[in-house]
């Protein structure tokens, strides 16, 4: 009998999730990839505890204009069995239309008249001058004339992949509809991970900003003059995330009538306008390794030709 149950249990789909996490993990580690396997973050908008199956990181360290930044990118990637499925893409897109990777640093806050900052500042006791100085400061340290001080060293991603704008997952008599779809709820969880890690990081700042300014509040210090590095590289942590789903299911893509097998591809959600700035890699388990060189070469290519950045192995929040 147990060993029936084992039996069973090594061919659910439940232990072959397991089974293609630690996959990922170990193709990810052989690439100098740091990972956190299961780390959770607050949904924004139920509250409730969310995971992400990997988090894989570098950390790169480098000066601008004589200040140290530092340029965390990561991958968020979900893992999903679906065996006996198969995905089909179509919609290629044969002109690239820019893609960004999902960036979070403070500068973001001024393309929306620093909402995020003043809100933090109207929950301590501070003079409209030095609320307004305190944002300047920070305006100052993310733009130099009237561009992003970090522009040059905010990587693109992958491009060497072919993007989709649609897909349909089947088990070949049955077809699941957009809302059941595992693809298409792994596209949704994976722009919900990165909104909280965007929280994560706000919080964060939120703590750091009011410590230290309490501290030069404590010391007697004229606030405004005394906003110094140690306030200032709030401002200098630039973090981009990459969104992957690795799944067991075939991978196709139809072209002219044709069906051709797919290792990986990239499905971008077009908006109305045509925009398509929300996308996530979608990559076969049995090529994994060949995606995952491809991109490591290619964001250290990215870094290796950026003057004075070095790699350093550590893991910071």
């Amino acid at each position: 009998m147990k060993e029936n149950i084992t039996s069973i249990l090594e061919n659910c789909e439940a232990f072959k999730s397991l089974q293609l996490e630690s996959q990922i993990k170990i193709e990810l580690n052989n690439r100098d990839w740091e990972c956190l396997r299961s780390p959770y973050f607050q949904d924004r908008e139920s509250k409730k505890y969310r995971e992400i199956d990997i988090l894989a990181r570098r950390y790169y360290i480098t000066r601008i204009n004589n200040i140290d930044w530092s340029f965390i990118l990561k991958l968020i990637v979900e893992s999903k069995s679906l065996s006996g499925y198969h995905i089909i893409f179509d919609g290629l897109e044969t002109k690239w239309n820019n893609e960004n990777n999902y960036n979070i640093w403070m500068g973001s806050d001024n393309y929306h008249q620093n909402i995020r900052l003043s809100s933090m500042l109207q929950k301590i006791n501070l003079s409209d001058r030095e609320k307004k100085g305190i944002i300047d400061f920070f305006d100052h340290r993310c733009f130099y004339e009237d561009m992003q001080t970090c522009h040059k060293y905010i990587p693109q991603p992958f491009q060497e992949i072919n993007r989709y704008t649609t897909f349909r997952e089947t088990k070949i008599n049955t077809t699941k509809e957009l809302d059941n779809s595992v693809l298409w709820k792994t596209f949704q969880s994976l722009q919900s991970s990165c909104k909280g890690c965007e929280d994560a990081r706000w919080d964060f700042i939120e703590d750091e900003l009011f410590l230290r300014l309490k501290e030069i509040v404590d010391n007697n210090k004229d606030l405004l003059s005394s906003l110094d590095d140690s306030v200032g590289s709030l401002a200098t942590i630039h973090i981009s995330l990459h969104k992957i789903a690795v799944v067991d299911a075939n991978l196709w893509e139809s072209q002219n009538g044709k069906i051709k097998e797919l290792k990986y591809g990239r499905l971008v959600q077009s908006e109305l306008s045509g925009g398509s700035m929300n996308w996530i890699d979608v990559v076969n388990c049995n090529h994994l390794k060949e995606y995952v060189d491809k991109i490591s070469d290619h964001y250290q290519s990215f870094y290796d030709h950026l003057p004075v950045a070095n790699m350093t192995k550590c893991f910071m929040r």
